[in-house]
């Protein structure tokens, strides 16, 4: 009898015990459950296949299709799906424990909504899903749309009172006395600000419509000695204030290259003026150019702080900031990327031969198809 009242006992110390687990099996299941419909973001679960199996309230009142439509639709029928954004392919790379992102348009009752996709691997229910969350960018589209206004703008606006500002500093420079060396001083000051001025509205018209693929225009066959030696020439006074040295490698028999001339000169004057920013005092900058394949490689080296080497495609997006290095916002090293990607060519960051950063970028003779 005692044995058997034991047996009972432990049964109902078990029957307890699995009571007190489902329990809380069923807590976190309404946990998640809760989690996963005040979600902001849209969510749709999937099999491997891209075969909906569950959706959030968003995705729900996003997508307006009654909940027996949208379960067992494909995934790939609501948004534009790019199996080229992943190398190897969508089903390859899902195999591995990792989050792939993406851009896409995800189609509604009331047109396409611009999201970013991030889908993942996830055991629910001891079944082998997918996980497809879409956070909504209708806002940072609209917000970006005013940004490139507001850059037209500031280029339009700018752009005829600057042009009058140069035509008078360079009228009162024919008038200045040949010895008054004091006054053309402060106009030669007054011109390079303008210049720079100048470059800077450029570029920014230039980042607009470059990230907006178009074509570069007004491409012509252009010396390399003559894009250096114009680029170093500009940045030579800034050089001279700190007591600089920049050295040049020309190659003198180099065939010309068909770029425009003014993009591809303002690259170098950039990666220049930055090289002569972050070089100390009596330092020393190196740029220079030769052939490779149908091209040129260029490239700018200083002796400054150096960038660390996990930064070094981080540089050339837009309004990056790094902590031992003050980029400003970024713009003048992103147009820089766009405007050698524009050309066909590429840039990159090389470990320098000491102590700072070279830069270098390619531009192939042949126009991109």
């Amino acid at each position: 009898t005692e044995l058997l009242l034991t047996g009972i006992g432990s049964l109902a110390g078990s029957v307890i015990l699995h009571g007190e687990l489902f329990e809380r099996l069923q807590a976190a299941h309404r946990n998640y459950r809760e989690l996963f419909d005040d979600s902001i973001d849209l969510i749709l679960i999937t099999d491997r296949q891209g075969v909906i199996t569950q959706f959030n309230r968003q995705a729900a009142d996003a997508i307006r299709i009654p909940g027996a439509d949208l379960t067992g639709r494909s995934v790939f029928d609501l948004h534009t799906f790019d199996e080229t954004v992943f190398e190897g392919g969508f089903s390859t790379r899902l195999t591995a424990e990792e989050t792939l992102s993406y851009e896409s348009e995800l189609q509604t009752s009331s047109g396409p909504m611009p999201v970013q996709v991030f889908v993942r691997r996830i055991r629910l229910e001891n079944e082998d899903l997918l996980q497809w969350l879409l956070h909504d960018l209708t806002e940072r589209k609209a917000m970006d749309a005013l940004q490139d206004d507001l850059i037209s703008m500031i280029y339009h606006d700018l752009r005829s009172p600057l042009a009058n500002i140069m035509y008078a500093i360079d009228m009162l420079g024919s008038t200045v006395p040949p010895g008054d060396s004091t006054t053309r001083s402060l106009i030669e000051v007054a011109d390079r600000a303008a210049d720079r001025i100048q470059r800077l509205t450029s570029s920014l018209l230039d980042i607009r419509t470059l990230e907006a693929g178009q074509p570069v225009t007004n491409r012509t066959a252009v010396p390399v000695p003559e894009i250096i030696t114009q680029a170093v020439d500009a940045i030579r006074p800034l050089a001279k204030a700190k007591e600089q040295v920049v050295e040049t490698e020309i190659p003198g028999d180099s065939d010309p290259v068909q770029v425009n001339k003014d993009m591809i000169t303002r690259v170098l004057i950039n990666l220049l003026e930055n090289a002569v920013k972050f070089t100390p005092g009596k330092g020393e900058i190196r740029t220079g150019a030769k052939a490779s394949g149908s091209g040129i490689v260029v490239w700018v080296e200083d002796n400054g702080p150096g960038i660390p080497p996990e930064n070094w495609q981080r540089v050339f997006d837009r309004y990056t900031r790094l902590d031992n290095r003050d980029l400003g916002f970024g713009l003048g090293l992103s147009f820089c990327r766009l405007a050698v990607e524009g050309h066909g060519g590429a840039i990159w960051i090389e470990p320098a031969d000491g102590r700072g950063a070279r830069f270098v970028f390619s531009i192939p003779d042949a126009p991109p198809s």
